[in-house]
């Protein structure tokens, strides 16, 4: 995945759904909700998050208490467009889809917010 700013989507096989802001600098990621923060390593094809439950007042969408960590594969279905699948490492039977698109690059000091 190239560096920058995604907007994603995600459902359950628990039939829950979800939606969220990931930012990818070189192999870390870092994101959340309104409910979640999550930070983790992307490798080739694959990506481990550590997801934090902060405001427990929301429910997790993987119907989860607490904090879990999410492992999922990821391919590139048009440029600027993943599709993930995978689940929690602690509940197995957890499983989640999601989908992400490339929204805006990083800022670099080079470059104003106006020049993107």
């Amino acid at each position: 995945m190239k560096e920058g700013i995604y907007s994603v989507v995600f459902e359950s096989n628990i039939s829950s759904v979800g939606e969220g802001v990931i930012v990818v600098i070189g192999k870390n990621v870092y994101g959340g909700d309104m409910a979640f923060s999550c930070r983790g390593t992307l490798k080739p094809s694959e990506i481990t998050l550590e997801i934090n439950h902060f405001n427990l007042d929301i429910p997790s969408t993987l119907g989860i208490e607490g904090d879990y960590t999410l492992e999922m594969k990821y391919r590139e279905v048009r440029e600027g467009e993943y599709k993930f699948s995978g689940g929690s490492k602690e509940y197995p039977d957890r499983r989640l889809t999601a989908y992400a698109v490339f929204t805006a690059p990083l800022l670099t000091d080079s470059k104003s917010v106006s020049e993107y």
